[in-house]
């Protein structure tokens, strides 16, 4: 049949939607575990449903703007790859019933208003979701934050992050631009290793925060703050910390606990550094204000010395 191709179980498909819809209704793909769907469509049709067996779904059509809710039919679904510019919106209402899929792909969506409210029901779903490109994204629903499997979530500049969002039990990076809040349960993120917050017009952190033990990188470049809590320097496994551009005043005496490999101060108001930093845990390079150069010399010449060509003015 025209447009249709399958070698052995996987399915591709090239053709017109009524040619879609025949090879459908006639069975064409019933035995298949994947199937590529191409070409004009703009809709996908509700007889998607019949496809029991279907494990991966690849719609990479430009032209896509709807997707039939009989898609929660085809309960061994997997992994769904949604590549449309043009998409909107997505079926609503039985994310529940796929109780095996585990990757949603939506990264060349840029048209895409917002995610379906029940969107946290699918149990298994996570893996990585890089939304920066999606700028028209509506704030995620609550349920998103119930997604336990997803270990990567990048925002589009002014999305909020689920709050709260300590049932991501997963996550591992969480990167967000231009928001002035933050869940109040990031702290509960116990497997967090990197968090980039650089460019959001933050105030503060939360202060449990510091229980993240397993984050290695904070970057907190460009943001509004003036003080971190104390307890970050309890954080065992903290590598980097860019802290570079803020009208940072101070640091927490207890830093130098943290075992940091870089620090990046350039750009901000510290005048002074914690006792703490002449005995750093880690491998420490600190790059500081060349603007306050000689507050910083005057007030912590003893930390500077024990430092020596770790700590550069730049």
């Amino acid at each position: 049949m025209k447009g249709v191709e399958i070698v052995e179980d996987q399915g591709y498909f090239s053709g017109s939607p009524a040619e879609l819809l025949e090879a459908l209704g006639r069975g064409a793909f019933d035995r298949c575990g994947s199937l590529v769907i191409e070409r004009k469509l703009t809709a996908l049709p509700p007889e998607i449903g019949r496809l029991k067996r279907l494990r991966e779904l690849i719609l990479d059509t430009d032209t896509l703007q709807t997707i039939d809710p009989g898609l929660f039919q085809c309960a061994g679904l997997v992994k769904l790859v949604v590549l449309s510019n043009q998409i909107k919106t997505l079926p609503a209402g039985g994310w529940a019933k796929l109780k095996l899929l585990e990757q949603l792909v939506l990264t060349t969506s840029n048209a895409l208003r917002e995610l379906p409210e029940d969107i946290g029901d699918a149990p298994r779903l996570g893996g990585e979701f890089d939304l920066r490109a999606q700028t028209k994204l509506a704030p995620l629903p609550a349920s998103f934050g119930r997604l336990a499997h997803v270990t990567l979530l990048r925002l589009a500049p002014g999305l909020l992050a689920p709050d709260p969002i300590a049932g991501m039990l997963r996550l591992r990076e969480l990167g967000l631009r231009g928001v002035d809040r933050l869940p109040g349960d990031l702290g509960a993120l116990s497997e967090l290793r990197f968090l980039d917050l650089s460019e959001c017009p933050i105030t503060a952190l939360p202060e449990d925060l510091g229980a993240a033990k397993l984050l290695h990188t904070l970057h907190l470049a460009r943001t509004a703050l003036t003080s971190l809590p104390e307890r970050l320097g309890d954080l065992p496994a903290l590598r980097e910390l860019d802290l570079e551009s803020t009208p940072l005043e101070s640091l927490p005496e207890s830093i130098g606990r943290a075992p940091l490999q870089r620090l990046r101060l350039q750009q901000t108001a510290i005048t002074r550094l914690p006792v703490s930093l002449a005995t750093p845990a880690g491998d420490l390079r600190v790059f500081l204000p060349r603007e306050h150069r000689a507050a910083i010399e005057a007030s912590s010449a003893a930390v500077l010395n024990a430092l020596g060509s770790r700590a550069r003015f730049e």
